[in-house]
Order: C-alpha cells, then structure tokens, then sequence
C-alpha cells in the first residue's frame, strides 16, 4: 500500500484495474468464499482488534450512535421522508400496515388500517390528496413533524391517531396551527366503524366546527 497521501500514476490504476478484471473464476470464488465465510482465525482477530479498542473510542462511538447531530438527523429524517413516499420502505414494523396503491397509480404503505380506510375514502370521493408529504420542524428545532395526510379540497392536514396517543396528535395541531398557520383535523378510532370503515359524517362535523 503507498504511504498515506502519495498518489499513484496513471500507468499504476490502470495495471491494477487489469489485473482484479482479469481474475479468474476460481480466484473471484475464493475471494468470496474468504469474505461471506472469514476463518476462525479471522474471526478472533477481528474480536481481538473489537475488544481492544480504548475506552474513549467506545465513548464516542456510543454518544454518536444515541446522539446524532442534528444535520445527520435532518438527512434521516428527509431521506426516511422520501422512501415512504416513494413506497420504497414502511414506517411501522411488517404487519402493522398495509401497502396501497391509490387512483393515480402512487404506491404506498399505510402504517394502519384506519389510514387505509381514509385513504380509500379520500379515491372513492375523488379528493386530490397526499400521503406525508411535508415536514414540520418541532420546537426544539431539531426533530420533524409529519401528518398523516394533506387534502386539497380542505385545505387540511389529517392526523390518525388512537386516543390513548390524542396528547401527540393535540401536540402537532398546535404546532401547526400556533406556529405554521396550517389546519390539521384529528380522527380516532371513533371516526371508524367496527368494520373498519370511515364515517364520513364524523370528518364532515369536524370540518365544520373547527
């Protein structure tokens, strides 16, 4: 290996990029083998190399696992933002949920079936309508806010949540309301029938009263 910070020629990268593309079949399967399958040897160079790391290390490898920065937090939050609006990831453990592909052909995974329910409410009545698309900054300035749904037709954010989590969802009404100037409408499970089905009449006297 060169020393640190020297550069290697052209010439150099070149023999190199030759020589691992012309390894052969054999050679590639080894290298895997060695890699996928590490020998006992290896193994307990590598636990010897884990263990041996100084109590200052582990220090600072534990305060930056539980305490990210607040820009590492940011990118979290905005690239987890993006997969679940893209239908790449869910939100919730498998099973909470399900995946759900609406008139316009987005896909989608709802964290639950009351969110389902709405959401096949909000085709069925032809409302233009989106699936957590944008981030509230929370007061402390670090963490993100992220309602359920937005509704074109109402103007209004829409959060689902039990009632035993209402204090949550009481929480980012305000910060919407108090902070953004945004609506934000609350349904529980009792704007759900005992099928599972959305009683529009609720959302509709919700709408009106607020």
């Amino acid at each position: 290996m060169p020393p640190k910070g020297s550069h290697l020629s052209a010439e150099t990268l070149k023999k190199m990029s030759i020589a691992s593309s012309n390894r052969s079949a054999e050679t590639r399967k080894k290298l895997s083998i060695a890699h996928s399958n590490p020998s006992a040897e290896t193994l307990k160079k590598m636990s010897i190399a884990s263990s041996n790391r100084s109590a200052e290390t582990l220090k600072k490898m534990s305060i930056a696992h539980s305490n990210p920065s607040a820009e590492t937090r940011k990118k979290l939050s905005i690239a987890s933002s993006k997969a679940i609006q893209e239908g790449r990831i869910p939100t919730y453990p498998k099973g909470c949920g399900r995946w759900f592909t609406d008139r316009l052909g987005r896909k989608m995974y709802l964290r639950s079936s009351w969110e389902l329910a709405y959401a096949k409410w909000l085709d069925y009545q032809g409302f233009t309508w989106k699936y957590q698309h944008k981030r509230f900054l929370d007061l402390d300035g670090i963490h993100h806010k992220l309602p359920d749904f937005y509704v074109d037709e109402f103007d209004t954010y829409v959060e689902i949540k039990p009632l035993y989590r209402i204090q949550e969802a009481s929480d980012l009404k305000r910060l919407l309301e108090l902070i953004y100037h945004e609506k934000l409408l609350i349904l529980t499970e009792m704007d759900f029938s005992e099928k599972g089905e959305f009683i529009e009449s609720n959302c509709m006297h919700k709408l009106w009263v607020r």
